[in-house]
């Protein structure tokens, strides 16, 4: 009799049986990943050491808690720095979904990791009495209940999760709140960190059709994999770059509680930095909007708004330059254009492809030159003279620049605007000089030159100076690394835990933790902020110690010349002009480069002396004093 087969589990019905709680240490408050803040880098061992020994305790009932929510738009709380020598790490707990919930056996885990999502949309905004009520009332309706998609074949009533417990503070602003206020964004979605091909994108907004369906693998190829009945294990292939959501790893680790119960807990880093190239302009249209105005706020009619109210032109306008001296109008073009976008330079890589519109129009303005007309007859009128094109706009600053550092239009624009800024304006006297000449005609100045422009051309200008400054702009901000976490009203974050496991079918399944298990909302401090920052010690030298050691401590490597011209200073003169010498020292010496060693007690007491004397004195504009220091008796450090 032929032997039966044996049945095998129908992997249809195989369940992941997984879910996330809360640490057990953590008590009965409310449910959610827990954050650990330590002060040290040798947090992981402590966190172990705390963990197997029963010494953890619940964050959410430790005084930085409550503390470290110093941030302007809100009292959400705050994380510092990695910069600020704080560290956090993230826990919480994996149990089987089957009464009475025994911890998960950790040789289920095939991996486990978190991501970083930036709440989108539902940020409050900023108020002089912190965060309203309505928009905390706001980002709790969106927790609990996601917005249903409206994409076709999506279900009507999306899948409810268990009732996240709420913080005493969010109960009291919720039960105070309106409750017709409505979500601040229609549909706000989580925005993701996205990496391509090991490169980060930044943050990006899940697509609408996304909203209402499962979450999926943040790792794309494992999606493809267990679409190819592979069991969620990615394809066996080369290595490559990781494309997809960045994902932190998680770590497993079993430990009993005091009755002596099993628990698997997942911790891992919570990484604070990052940073991505803007896509495409960093700008927002508003924004580049009010910077051409602020330019154009800048620049004297025509090329500008400044100076003319009603914006009318007038037939004096269209005079720039005449016998060789320029207008003010003038005098501003030149400036952008030869000291901002370097108008006619060819260097190494040719001329700036971004100087293209500006050089053609460049090339239509033409100076023009009256030549002396021949002696005539006593009595006779003398008619107009005949007016002669020489060279155009874009010729003129191109033989300048190409005198390289002898560039007379450069010197002469900055002997001009060094007039201006020590005369406080603009006298008639400053801009009554000519303009040098080309140096293709020798030297001297551009006697009996002109130049003009028409009404129409002036309107071109305005718009080509415009979108330079727009394409200088962007082309800046897509060179730019723009940091990972920022410090907006609306950057709120929080973070998500999942775990691959393999069921009863022996298929990996991704279990996200659900809504209730997400952390806390938190914003993430700024480099620079004073509120996050920690006392660093910087031990001051006593008097006893300037003499001791000769000049041992800093040592600076000093080139030949550099060091001809240290010997060469005249310090006797003090803080003057006379101080350096009004002639490059001679190339004699010895030739060869020095080492010159200080005093590093010495160093730190100049130092200290130089920043009392900048505090000092910048008082008297900013009154900050109260502020930059706080001095108290001290004792001795053991």
């Amino acid at each position: 009799m032929p032997s039966l087969p044996v049945p095998r589990p129908n992997p249809a019905r195989a369940r992941p049986e997984v879910t996330f709680t809360t640490p057990f240490y953590a008590g009965a408050g409310a449910a959610g990943v827990r954050l650990h803040r330590y002060l040290d880098s040798e947090f992981i061992p402590r966190f172990l050491s705390d963990l197997s020994a029963g010494r953890l305790a619940d964050p959410t009932t430790e005084d930085w808690w409550r503390t470290d929510r110093f941030s302007p738009h809100g009292d959400d709380l705050v994380l510092r720095l990695p910069i600020h020598r704080a560290f956090y790490l993230i826990a919480c707990e994996l149990v089987c979904d089957r009464p009475p919930r025994p911890a998960l056996d950790p040789a289920r885990i095939r991996s486990a990791g978190f991501v970083i999502r930036r709440r989108a949309g539902t940020a409050p905004a900023p108020t002089p009495g912190g965060r309203r009520a309505g928009d905390v009332l706001a980002n709790w309706r969106a927790r609990l209940g996601p917005t249903p998609s409206t994409c076709p074949g999506a279900p009507t009533e999306p899948a409810r999760t268990a009732t996240p417990a709420l913080t005493p503070v969010d109960t009291g602003l919720a039960a105070s709140a309106p409750g017709a206020l409505p979500i601040a964004v229609a549909g706000a979605a989580d925005a993701r960190w996205m990496i391509e091909d090991g490169e980060p994108l930044g943050w990006q907004r899940a697509a609408l059709s996304d909203l209402g369906a499962p979450e999926p693998d943040p790792d794309p190829s494992r999606r493809v994999a267990a679409r190819r009945g592979a069991g969620g294990r990615p394809p066996a292939r080369p290595a490559l770059a990781y494309t997809g959501e960045e994902t932190h790893p998680l770590h497993p680790v079993l430990v009993r509680d005091a009755s002596g119960r099993p628990h698997t807990i997942l911790y891992g880093f919570l990484p604070l930095g990052g940073q991505a190239l803007a896509i495409g302009s960093p700008f927002d249209a508003a924004d580049e909007e009010a910077a051409l105005a602020a330019d154009r706020a800048l620049l004297s009619w025509p090329f500008g708004h400044r100076g003319r109210a009603e914006l009318t032109w007038q037939a004096a306008d269209g005079a720039l330059v005449q016998d060789g001296r320029p207008s003010r109008a003038c005098f501003e073009l030149l400036e952008l254009l030869v000291n901002r976008y370097h108008l006619g330079e060819a260097g190494a890589a040719g001329a700036e492809p971004l100087n293209d519109d500006l050089g053609k129009s460049a090339a239509q303005l033409r100076f023009v030159q009256a030549p002396p007309l021949p002696p005539l007859p006593s009595g006779t009128p003398s008619p107009p003279p005949p007016e002669v094109s020489r060279f155009s706009l874009l010729d003129y600053l191109t033989d300048c620049f190409a005198a390289g550092i002898d560039n007379p239009l450069a010197a002469w624009l900055a002997a001009r605007r060094q007039a201006i800024d020590a005369s406080g304006g603009t006298p008639p006297a400053v801009l009554a000089e000519r303009l040098p000449r080309r140096p293709a005609d020798g030297t001297g100045e551009l006697a009996g030159f002109a130049l003009r422009i028409a009404c129409a051309d002036a309107e071109e200008w305005r718009l080509l100076l415009g979108q330079r400054l727009l394409d200088q702009a962007r082309r800046t901000g897509s060179e730019l690394s723009l940091p990972k976490f920022r410090q907006a009203p609306d950057d709120l974050y929080q973070v998500i835990p999942f775990v691959r496991s393999v069921d009863d079918a022996g298929c990996e399944r991704l279990t996200w933790a659900p809504a209730a298990m997400r952390s806390a909302p938190f914003r993430v401090a700024a480099p620079f902020d004073p509120d996050a920052s920690r006392p660093t010690l910087i031990q001051m030298p006593g008097l006893g110690d300037l003499k001791r050691g000769l000049a041992k401590g800093a040592a600076m490597l000093v080139p030949p010349d550099t060091a001809r011209l240290l010997g060469a200073l005249n310090l006797d003169k003090g803080a003057a002009p006379g101080v350096a010498p009004e002639s490059a020292p001679p190339g004699g010496g010895l030739g060869v480069q020095m080492i010159c060693s200080f005093s590093l007690p010495i160093i730190t007491l100049v130092a200290m002396i130089l920043l009392m004397i900048m505090v000092m004195l910048l008082n008297i504009v900013f009154f900050w004093l109260p502020w930059v220091k706080i001095c108290l008796p001290f004792p001795k450090l053991r």
